[in-house]
């Protein structure tokens, strides 16, 4: 008997033309908290409370105007850990 060829010889070529990953940035900390603080539906004055700092600091915070120490990013992710009930970790991106 005969060999069927399948292909005709050679496989056409499939590959699909992807667009460019374009990476995005990481969120920068103030993006983090107030995505954070919107998710948790509470007012910058709640959180300012809940951290205990005053609410200038919490909107240069949110702002990105001036960037916590990590003993109030600390207290941060505390507080957004209760109040979502989730581990919450801000990364201290450059």
């Amino acid at each position: 008997g005969k060999l069927i060829q399948m292909y005709g010889g050679s496989v056409p070529s499939t590959q699909v033309q992807h667009a460019p990953l374009i990476p995005t940035p990481p969120a920068s900390i103030a993006q983090q908290l107030e995505t954070l603080r919107v998710e948790s539906d509470i007012t910058q004055e709640h959180l300012a409370d809940l951290i205990g700092i005053d609410i200038r600091n919490v909107q240069h915070h949110l702002a990105g105007t001036a960037i916590p120490i990590g003993r109030t990013i600390f207290k941060y992710q505390k507080q957004f850990s209760k109040l979502l009930r989730r581990d919450i970790v801000i990364s201290k991106t450059p």
